[in-house]
């Protein structure tokens, strides 16, 4: 019988967690960038909802007693698609908030005018 670790509760040896902890720092970044950005609350949205699916994938993986670790390329492709929008939600401002200028550009004009 194989000793289950006392932190995780598993027989697995820790891989260490130096990827995960960088894949986090990035999406927070972005997360900061992207809500300075314009879009706010909204700009939480890819995290939680990246973080909500892994964790109910990993909880229906570990009712069913199957190698939660075999699944882990599921956990980085979650984390990468939310790094993803992340970056583009970043780098582009929200539709609204662009309109929301052009209009008030276009007042401004108006009024100099």
């Amino acid at each position: 019988m194989r000793a289950l670790s006392p932190i995780s509760g598993c027989d697995k040896p820790s891989t260490g967690g130096q990827g995960k902890t960088m894949l986090l720092i990035f999406e927070v970044a972005l997360t900061i960038a992207a809500w300075k950005n314009g879009w706010g609350p909204r700009a939480l949205l890819p995290g939680v909802i990246g973080f909500a699916v892994v964790f109910v994938v990993g909880f229906v993986l570990a009712a069913s007693n199957a190698d939660v670790h075999q699944y882990a390329w599921f956990e980085a492709l979650v984390d990468i698609g939310a790094l993803i929008i992340l970056g583009v939600m970043s780098r582009n401002a929200p539709a609204a908030n662009d309109a929301k200028a052009e209009t008030e550009a276009e007042a401004e004009a108006a009024a100099r005018a």
